[in-house]
């Protein structure tokens, strides 16, 4: 498993970001800015680790990847609100972010 955040070695995260950038330089510039960095989370970490890695940079979103390909997107708003609550960290910090 990867440290959150760095690219793997067999994962060329920023040519992949690249490559995305470039097929939505036609998109309006409101979609345009939500791809203004790189940062990622491998799909198995859990909920309370993703959570650990929004308190590290100033991303209200970052790209769920699993394997060699990005699966989703997963937002500051949304896991702080799944592990907020009267049992919400209990019911869902060891769940996958992929889920």
């Amino acid at each position: 498993m990867s440290v959150v955040g760095l690219p793997r070695s067999d994962v060329d995260i920023r040519e992949v970001m690249t490559h995305a950038l470039a097929s939505v330089s036609e998109v309006p510039p409101p979609l345009a800015a939500l791809l203004n960095h790189c940062d990622w989370v491998d799909g198995a970490r859990v909920l309370s680790e993703v959570e650990d890695r929004f308190q590290k940079v100033p991303y209200e979103f970052l790209a769920v990847c699993h394997g060699d390909r990005a699966i989703g997107l997963c937002s500051r708003a949304h896991i702080r609100g799944l592990l907020s609550g009267r049992y919400g960290y209990a019911l869902h910090s060891r769940e996958p972010v992929m889920r």
